[in-house]
């Protein structure tokens, strides 16, 4: 199963997240450019649906992750770090930089005239 746009599914507890966990697969993939908007329980939800339990559940999560941001001793980097060796394996980054030779040129139409009369 891919999820395409699967930032949709980064809310725990939502009809779509909710309906998308339910749903049987022996393989699963989400895809998305934005993995975390608000918060890094959005990327616990999304880990959650890829790999269920890995992250542990959403309150043990935030108590290790997320809380510890409100602290102003927390070393945000060493955090973020844990975080990372925790879902290093199953996560693949992938920055435009990356594959900027690969793209197309940029075609803007908002500066062209209209051709139809």
């Amino acid at each position: 199963m891919v999820l395409d746009e699967a930032q949709k599914i980064k809310t725990p507890g939502t009809y779509i997240t909710n309906a998308c966990k339910a749903l049987k697969s022996d393989f699963k993939i989400a895809m998305t450019g934005t993995p975390i908007e608000n918060t890094f329980i959005d990327l616990w939800c999304l880990m959650d649906f890829c790999t269920p339990g890995l992250l542990g559940n959403a309150k043990e999560f935030a108590k290790i992750y997320q809380k510890p941001l409100n602290k102003s001793e927390t070393d945000v980097v060493e955090l973020g770090e844990s975080l990372r060796d925790r879902i290093g394996i199953f996560l693949k980054r992938r920055l435009k930089s990356d594959i900027k030779e690969d793209l197309p040129a940029k075609y803007d139409s908002s500066n062209e005239t209209d051709l139809v009369h």
